[in-house]
């Protein structure tokens, strides 16, 4: 996975970087193909600005937290990501197996007649 860490109007401390790292590489067992994500950390007015652009397979999933805290907007900002990646990941497998499904089912045509009769 790799990880862009991007602070405006600061400079970023250690402790953000080591939690995004570890946080992030934990999304691996949702999806196992290659990851890219940009985290834009921010202090705007008074709020501090979490933004994370994640992207997997020609999809992007965004968030974006704004809370009084670097470390809650950081913190709720992953927990969204993760419920979007799990959900993406939910959605993929569902169609494959859709797909897989749909091929093992037996076809009858219609001079066919089932064994049961009703």
């Amino acid at each position: 996975m790799n990880i862009n860490i991007t602070a405006r109007h600061f400079k970023t401390r250690d402790s953000y970087k080591d939690v995004i790292h570890d946080r992030l590489n934990k999304f691996k067992r949702y999806y196992d193909g290659n990851m890219d994500c940009e985290v834009v950390l921010e202090y705007r007015n008074k709020m501090q600005i979490a933004e994370f652009r994640l992207r997997v397979h020609q999809k992007t999933l965004i968030s974006n937290q704004e809370t009084d805290k670097m470390m809650k907007s950081i913190d709720k900002a992953i927990d969204e990501l993760e419920g979007q990646l799990r959900k993406f990941k939910n959605k993929k497998s569902s169609i494959s197996r859709k797909k897989i499904t749909d091929l093992e089912k037996p076809v009858l045509a219609e001079d066919e007649e089932s064994e049961f009769e009703y």
